[in-house]
């Protein structure tokens, strides 16, 4: 039954790619980013360590996680092919029919300065650069920091796509000047160890700089790239870790040498490397898979059904602390309750007493709030806003196409691994600057002479 489920999983994406092939050769459509991450959850992630599920969960527990994958698939190819997506793009007004490159490049140093701005706040609060470059992935005295600056460190890298939407006008020392800017974010990005950063930015970075010059990038091309940011994926994943004081600290790895390196890397996406029991158990529960896994084994048995109340964290989370000093975290809550009993998180508690834990993935999320159908309406729903995202941005003309693609290319992605989080991450750190980029950055086209001459109701007198 385990292959035949293995098998089924892996045809609902490759069906769905072959028999829609100008959506496959289109990279840049976020769909494409959905499946990626599908095929690493629900395939990649349980084959390379069955025995293990099996051992821990039971094999009757696993086929039915691997039957939610299935039903979640299903649902979401569904959603991709419903007309009502299309039709509601088609309904909306456009953003912009053009958009001034000179102002994008501007606006896009103008966020980057003050992401930058933001991390230098973060360092100040810590104590000091030594303070906070002395631990792994940055000391950030939570605390003491305002939680709305800190939601801005990720700025940089929104104001470096735009920047480089902008470039094709630009002049030589300018365009090199972005390409090392560029440079600097993916080092910074590896640096602090994150993996999601590391995959945005270099997408922005590719994506950004073919769409400006007019054209899609290359299917083989970009496949190459991606394993290039597969393999620093797996890199950050295992040496993170030693990242500290601006260096790499090389205790018990001194003799790793490229081969090394490389076998470490992909071991973190085949789980053929030997681990330590430590590292064993964040596999088994802290992946999307686990997550997964674990939200069938303890719930409803062990606790209920979240209902669809984590969602009040829209409403509480703009509150400020100041204005409510008990303010409630529904989401954070709804997950402290499912990882105390699942176990499915080792960390300390957050300042207000919140254990946090991985993200959980679209399956089990969706199955937390509202069970089986929660699954097949969540699929439904995601495939449905792919589709919804892919057709508006169509609708855009040269750069504001190009600036909507950009943005859109890895929501697939997001919603696969924390779906419904668009308001927290994507909302602050993209949506908001994209809305400044068509409010200030907006080109009206002066009509030419023949169009006033045949269009004579259009002359004002």
């Amino acid at each position: 039954m385990e292959p035949v489920l293995f098998v089924l999983i892996s045809c609902i994406p490759l069906v769905e790619i072959a028999s829609r092939p100008r959506i496959a050769r289109n990279v840049t459509h976020p769909v494409n980013s959905l499946w990626v991450a599908f095929l690493y959850f629900g395939v990649l992630q349980p084959v390379s360590a069955s025995n293990e599920w099996e051992a821990a969960f039971g094999k009757e527990l696993f086929l039915l996680t691997l039957t939610a994958f299935l039903c979640a698939g299903a649902a979401i190819v569904a959603g991709l092919r419903s007309s009502s997506a299309q039709r509601f793009a088609s309904g909306l007004p456009l953003l912009a029919r053009h958009l001034n490159p000179h102002k994008l490049r501007r606006l896009g140093q103008i966020v980057s300065v003050v992401g930058i701005s933001s991390i230098v706040y973060l360092m100040i609060v810590a104590g000091g650069a030594e303070e906070f470059f002395s631990e792994s992935r940055l000391k950030i005295d939570y605390e003491n920091s305002n939680a709305y600056l800190l939601e801005l460190k990720q700025l940089p890298h929104i104001g470096l796509l735009f920047m480089i939407l902008g470039s094709s006008k630009a002049g030589r020392l300018e365009q090199l000047m972005i390409m090392l800017f560029a440079f600097s974010d993916l080092l910074w990005v590896f640096y602090i160890g994150s993996r999601s950063q590391w995959i945005q930015v270099g997408v922005y970075v590719i994506v950004g700089y073919s769409v400006s010059k007019g054209r899609r990038p290359g299917v083989w091309l970009t496949g190459a790239y991606f394993v290039i940011l597969a393999l620093g994926v797996g890199v950050i994943t295992q040496y993170r870790e030693q990242f500290r004081m601006l260096n790499i600290q090389t205790e018990g790895t001194a003799d790793d040498g490229i081969e090394e390196v490389l076998a470490k890397a992909i071991s973190t996406f085949s789980g053929s490397y030997e681990e330590s029991s430590t590292q064993a158990q964040e596999v088994r529960l802290g992946g999307e898979f686990g997550m997964t896994i674990s939200m069938l084994k303890v719930v409803p048995e062990m606790t209920e059904h979240d209902l669809g109340t984590l969602l009040l964290e829209y409403a509480t989370r703009p509150v400020p602390r100041s204005i409510w000093p008990d303010k409630r975290y529904p989401e954070g809550e709804a997950w402290d309750r499912f990882h105390r009993i699942a176990g499915t998180s080792e960390g300390t508690p957050n300042p207000v007493g919140l254990v946090q834990g991985p993200a959980p993935g679209l399956v089990a999320k969706y199955y937390y709030m509202w069970s089986w159908p929660g699954i097949i309406i969540g699929g439904y729903a995601t495939g449905v806003l792919m589709s919804f995202l892919y057709f508006y941005s169509l609708r855009h003309t040269q750069l504001a196409r190009a600036l909507l693609v950009c943005a859109f290319v890895m929501v697939g992605f997001a919603e696969m691994n924390n779906p419904l989080m668009l308001g927290y991450g994507w909302l602050p750190t993209t949506g908001v600057p994209l809305a400044l980029v068509f409010l200030l950055c907006r080109k009206e086209r002066a009509l030419s002479r023949a169009t006033l001459l045949a269009n004579p109701e259009v002359v004002r007198v």
